[in-house]
């Protein structure tokens, strides 16, 4: 792989071009990226074009520098990508998903669309998809120009007790009532006259067991008893359920369901 080098580009932004004239704003600044391609006249035009096509959010300088390290990052990773394909080789990467954010891993990329790459890790084994968008390539030295720019991750906690001592509170600001059963944890509305919602609009329980319901000429039986792989189940009306064997990751599923069927929240928007 040729030597990384820093390039520095200057661009001007223009606003979004279904605005007036006489609202339009343009503003340049620069940002710095690592190449690892010594043929940069490509890259240069998809970046250009990509450029001006963006809006501009605001005037501050600092927050086009991180859109334009968030958007073009992108663009020159995918490049990598590409011809780490072509070539058969792999690239060290930092990715800000999955279940470790920030984290560095050798990956072979075998292909690559609509904003994601299949790439084989190199440490397990194991063949995964990535979003590009939360990637970069990782040059010794070199700070992560993504950490600046990525959200932090959400905390998430090892048991069920945990989650529930740290996060009754915040979900009943957002108006449900929060019961508690075992494993299981449930979000319920309530009638006008205060009285609970037995049925749960979210919730999140743990089934170490799947089984079959057989009716056997008399009656129902259970049947075929077997471990589940993803015995976290996360359940919200009306949505689709959600099964997980990372604990954390059925966490995070649980709180977007709160968040986004929210009691207080519904009231606000009728």
């Amino acid at each position: 792989m040729a030597a990384a080098r820093e390039v520095r580009y200057a661009f001007r932004l223009d606003a979004d071009r279904s605005s007036s004239e006489a609202t339009r704003v343009a503003c340049g600044f620069s940002c710095r990226f690592t190449l690892h391609d010594k043929k940069i006249t490509r890259e240069n035009k998809v970046l250009r074009g990509m450029l001006f096509q963006m809006p501009v959010l605001s005037t501050d300088f600092a927050s086009h520098n991180k859109l334009c390290i968030s958007f073009l990052g992108a663009a020159m990773i995918t490049e990598a990508l590409e011809n780490a394909i072509d070539n058969g080789a792999s690239l060290r990467v930092r990715y800000f998903g999955g279940s470790t954010p920030g984290g560095e891993q050798e990956i072979q990329p075998i292909s690559v669309k609509d904003g994601k790459v299949r790439a084989r890790c190199l440490l397990s084994g194991e063949t995964k998809t990535f979003v590009i968008e939360k990637m970069e390539l990782v040059v010794d030295g070199e700070p992560s120009q993504l950490a600046s720019v990525m959200p932090p991750p959400v905390v998430t906690y090892k048991s069920v007790d945990e989650f529930f001592a740290h996060q009754t509170a915040a979900l009943q600001a957002l108006g449900w009532v929060v019961q508690r059963e075992g494993e299981t944890i449930s979000l319920h509305r309530t009638f006008k006259n205060g009285k609970l919602i037995q049925t749960p609009d979210v919730s999140l329980r743990y089934e170490a067991i799947a089984y079959d319901l057989l009716f056997d000429g008399e009656q129902v039986i259970e049947a075929n008893h077997r471990e589940r792989s993803r015995p976290w189940i996360v359940s919200a009306k009306k949505q689709t359920t959600k099964t997980y064997g990372d604990f954390g990751k059925a966490q995070i599923s649980f709180l977007e369901f709160a968040n986004s069927l929210s009691p207080l929240g519904a009231s606000r928007n009728a």
